[in-house]
């Protein structure tokens, strides 16, 4: 594996784990509090770090799983 692919891999696995975060995160909340209705107001603070994590998660997947395509 060249160095460029194991970069690559890392990006993604990084941004794999931030989505983790976010859902564990929101989860850990709701069981704590019983709150599952993450939009009621109140929940500000728990949604905008849900949407924080789990956000930059999904767009580094997004950037980062496919193979560049070398000519």
């Amino acid at each position: 594996m060249e160095e460029g692919e194991l970069a690559r891999r890392l990006k993604v696995a990084g941004s794999v784990v931030m989505m983790i975060i976010g859902i564990s995160f929101y989860y850990a909340y709701a069981v704590a509090y019983g709150e599952w209705d993450i939009l009621k107001r109140g929940n500000e603070g728990v949604y905008s770090i849900f949407l924080f994590f789990f956000g930059l998660g999904l767009l580094g997947f997004l950037l980062f799983r496919k193979r560049p395509v070398h000519h």
